[in-house]
This record gives structure tokens, sequence and C-alpha cells, in this order.
């Protein structure tokens, strides 16, 4: 028995492009205000709050990708939980495989990816980090955690990220955590297991497609203590 190739051409899906229809091209262009990256990343997340499905849009999503000391690359999406000091700060368990990357290797990588309509024009923006991440001690992590939604916490304290589980277990030990928190028996302090993480940006890679042309990139790089940006090919 011989089996046949299957080919998933996607550019024959209705939500891609119809080539017959596209008679028309233009470069995007970004425009840089300031020398700080930082300040366009913020410019853009807020016309994503402004403009985006709030339904089906999280702006403070993104995907981390880390590299353990075997070359192993493993990537996921997580929320940034705030900026300081124009780094990225996250959250996640020491036990799990995130952690142990970030301490076998510190270089990392972020990307935000983003699509809304603005004036009737239909924008797909993303952006790339490239940074060091650096643990955070434990006051600036429970600064964070006094901040999370209560989910969060209880996903704290119910979940050993990584291990299997059975869900019907998992799901009697949530409901009984959740009922001794509404009943004010369980504080839901942090776990010991929480930790906390600084990403420093050393490379910002900016791409926006505004409509159906051709994508404009910027990048901004630390050289010698100093910010320096340029566009580059899409």
């Amino acid at each position: 028995m011989t089996s046949e190739c299957a080919i998933w051409d996607l550019r024959t899906d209705e939500n891609f492009f119809d080539s017959k229809k596209i008679n028309h091209s233009n470069l995007s262009h970004i425009v840089v205000k300031s020398s700080n990256p930082m300040d366009l990343l913020r410019e853009w997340y807020h016309d994503v709050k402004k403009y985006a499905d709030p339904n089906c849009t999280m702006p403070n999503l993104m995907n981390l990708a880390t590299c353990n000391s075997d070359g192993e690359v493993h990537a996921r999406n997580l929320y940034m939980r705030q900026i300081v000091n124009d780094n990225i700060h996250i959250m996640t368990d020491r036990r799990g495989t995130k952690c142990k990357d970030l301490i076998e290797n510190t270089n990392v990588a972020c990307t935000f990816f983003w699509c809304f309509t603005k004036n009737n024009i239909k924008y797909a923006r993303q952006v790339r980090i490239q940074g060091i991440a650096k643990e955070l001690n434990t006051e600036e992590t429970q600064k964070m955690y006094s901040n999370e939604p209560l989910y969060c916490k209880i996903r704290s304290h119910l979940c050993h990220q990584g291990l299997p589980v059975e869900w019907t277990e998992a799901k009697a030990k949530h409901d009984k955590m959740y009922e001794e928190v509404l009943a004010g028996k369980n504080p839901l302090p942090m776990p010991d297991h929480v930790v906390g993480f600084e990403i420093v940006p050393h490379k910002f890679d900016y791409y926006q497609a505004d409509g159906e042309i051709i994508g404009d990139r910027v990048v901004f790089e630390m050289k010698w203590g100093k910010w320096e940006n340029y566009h580059v090919y899409s």
C-alpha cells in the first residue's frame, strides 16, 4: 500500500488573501519617534488596547523562547506582568522547564504579535525581543504575586508545572481550595516555588504591515550603552 502526500494549501482558505483581487502594492513605513525602543512598544501596545477586539486579543500575551544547556529550544505563550525600568517582568514555577532553562541559559527571545483594524485598515504588528533573563529577588516577586488574579494564585498552590495529573483529582483539590478561600480560611500566600524573572533587552525587531502591502521592519540594537536603530527589509 502506498500513501499519497497530502498538501494543505492555506492560500485557498477564505481567510487568506485572494491573489486575483489584490492588484496593488506599496511599502509600509514604521515611524520612529524616539531612540528608546520601549517607547515604540508602549505606543503599539496602546494601539492594540484601543483598536483590537478585547474579546479575542490579549495585548500582554507574548511568546517566550528558551534554550537549555543541551541546545533544546522550548517556546510557550505567557503574560508579560509588567515593565520596570524598560525591562520585562514575568513569573513562573521554579520547578518547571522554563525556569530550568532560564537558569542554565539566560539568553531568551520574546515575540508579541498583534492584529487589529484602525481607520478601516488591517494592521499586523510583530515585536521580537532578544535579551538576558535575571532572577528577581523575593520582595519584587511578591509584589507581582500580590497583584495576581485569584485563579492564578490558586494555580500556584494547586499545580506542579509539567507533572502528569488526573483531571478529576485536580478538580476536586481545586474546588476544595476555592471553597476555603471564599470562607476566608486560606489567604493563598506566595509559595516558595513562585519565582520572577526580569528580561533585559539588547535587541528589538519591529515589523508592521498596514493592509495587504509589503511590511516594514525597524531594528534597535544596544551598542556601547546606546540604542541604535535602522530599517531592514522584511
